[in-house]
């Protein structure tokens, strides 16, 4: 299946083991942010440019990094139409890799609410210096595992929001290893 697209480029990928907990992720750096946090610590990723990111060039990626767990978008918040079709791809061709998004959105009401029905796990928040990063305990951001479950009354699913942001925090860390 080939799609075509003309607003997602990335810049980067690199396997991490710290961008979502328990997963030995491949994060790929999507360019042309369009929020532009005051602070920003991937300005470069504000401009446009890079390497599209076709189905194709996913599945290299994906091939080219084997023994990965998860995949996570970081940004692409300017085209989730194009965000949903890759998390789909994901999700039927390689079913067993997780999903993850991180966005610069504040809210998750202000999210494509489709894009939920595709992911694992998503970041929300933008970058607040004064605030810190997911590490810190005061960050506004959050980090949430979906899960799809179905309501009482069996007629329909719905989902279902954990928030993981404490598994960042170096001090719960410590704490969690010690027990």
């Amino acid at each position: 299946m080939k799609w075509k697209i003309n607003s997602l480029k990335y810049i980067d990928s690199k396997v991490t083991f710290s961008e979502v907990p328990d997963e030995v992720t491949l994060c790929i750096s999507i360019s042309g942010c369009p929020i532009h946090c005051k602070n920003c610590h991937s300005k470069y990723l504000w401009e446009n440019k890079g390497i599209d990111l076709t189905i194709e060039e996913l599945d290299r990626l994906i091939l080219y990094n084997s023994g990965i767990t998860c995949i996570c978008i970081l940004g692409g918040n300017q085209d989730y139409e194009w965000l949903n079709k890759i998390f789909t791809h994901i999700m039927v061709k390689y079913p067993n890799i997780k999903r993850a998004w991180y966005s610069g959105e504040d809210l998750i009401t202000s999210i494509n609410k489709t894009s939920l029905l595709v992911l694992d796990y998503i970041k929300v928040g933008s970058y607040i210096n004064s605030m810190g990063g997911l590490n810190n305990i005061n960050t506004n951001q959050r980090f949430y595992k979906i899960d799809m479950v179905r309501t009482e009354n069996m007629n329909k699913n719905e989902i279902v929001l954990t928030d993981l942001t404490y598994k960042f925090n170096k001090l719960n860390q410590l704490n969690e290893n010690e027990n």
